[in-house]
């Protein structure tokens, strides 16, 4: 995660990330994967990559939103037929990741690709907008003191205290 917002190309070759770095009572990292079936076998040792340059501390905050499409994951015994699939099991236990959505979703679109509509776009980035409130708190400011003197005090140096400011 960087402090630039905008990027000329994208940080791995083969794996689609969008970072999110979010800040408010505590630090929350959320990142956005995309991993298409025909993406190379390294796919998920480059995701791995990209988490290691998380610092430790802030992995506990950490959200992983993804469409892996990874159809042959056992989640009762956290097992893979795939080499593939299995490294990305690897990359939830290392990372201390958890499956929030046991099972296949989309079940009719896993086993049969070709009834995707066909959809074109001159870039498929600008479809995704965000919107961040952000605001601060206005807290009343505290009242300011207020000296009270009295006629004929003699008490100087409240005086020249109060004439300096």
């Amino acid at each position: 995660m960087t402090a630039t917002l905008r990027v000329d190309e994208y940080e791995l070759e083969g794996l689609e990330l969008l970072w999110l770095k979010v800040v408010g009572w505590k630090m929350i990292a959320v990142v956005g994967v995309l991993c298409a079936p025909g993406y190379d076998m390294e796919v998920f040792a480059k995701l791995r990559t990209s988490l290691q340059k998380i610092p430790p501390y802030l992995r506990r905050n950490l959200i992983l939103l993804d469409d892996f499409n990874c159809p042959d994951i056992d989640w009762k015994d956290m097992s893979a037929k795939q080499p593939r699939t299995r490294e990305l099991l690897s990359v939830i236990k290392e990372f201390g990741l958890f499956q929030r959505v046991r099972g296949v979703t989309r079940l009719s679109l896993v086993r049969q690709v070709n009834i995707l509509p066909k959809l074109t776009f001159s870039n498929d980035h600008c479809g995704l907008h965000c919107l961040v409130k952000v605001w601060t708190v206005n807290f009343p400011t505290p009242p300011k003191p207020i000296w009270v003197l009295e006629t004929g005090c003699q008490n100087n140096s409240v005086k020249k205290w109060l004439a300096w400011t």
